[in-house]
């Protein structure tokens, strides 16, 4: 996990890792008795943990057990302190957890849903069928579609797989030299 300065909560973690970061509340601070907790909801699942005090601020730690049960999947966080029968929500944010590759057994296909596409618009489009006669993209069945229309999408789709190819290679640096 990249590190995660106060205040944060990771954008994106790998599930079956270690997660820890440390958390100040100015309003709500932990010395004065509030608990910080998180509520992580996917469409299909609820996590929740709570950070432990230290000093004002808190200290969040989620063991590699625990995240190694999160499906990959965006979740929404909500970031919530309590106290007796105060509760208040802090921030809510977005979490993407990213697959455990170390746990995947016969293999597992980490494209995007952009690379997906793209790979299976140019699959039927290497076929050399005049119009795309049928078509499975994810759970969507595609009919009948003009060759022009499928070069359409199929350029929109490799601006979106460029872009994340861009995106993966880090921040450009530029290198000034004086002669």
């Amino acid at each position: 996990m990249t590190a995660c300065p106060p205040p944060c909560v990771p954008r994106e973690v790998r599930a079956g890792d270690t997660l820890i970061w440390r958390r100040t509340i100015p309003e709500f601070p932990a010395s004065d008795g509030w608990t910080l907790s998180y509520t992580l909801v996917s469409p299909t699942a609820v996590h929740s943990f709570a950070a432990t005090a230290n000093g004002a601020e808190y200290a969040v730690s989620v063991p590699a057990a625990t995240s190694a049960a999160w499906a990959p999947a965006l979740y929404s966080v909500q970031e919530f302190v309590t106290r007796g029968g105060d509760r208040h929500t802090v921030s809510v944010t977005q979490l993407r957890v990213l697959p455990d590759l170390a746990a995947a057994i016969g293999g597992m296909d980490t494209r995007s849903h952009a690379r997906k596409v793209l790979d299976a618009i140019n699959a039927w489009l290497e076929s050399r069928s005049p119009a795309a006669g049928e078509m499975q993209l994810g759970e969507r069945r595609i009919r009948n579609h003009p060759i022009p229309e499928l070069l359409a999408f199929r350029d929109r789709y490799a601006a979106m797989v460029a872009a994340e190819d861009a995106g993966s290679a880090g921040p450009m640096r530029r290198l000034m030299v004086r002669l």
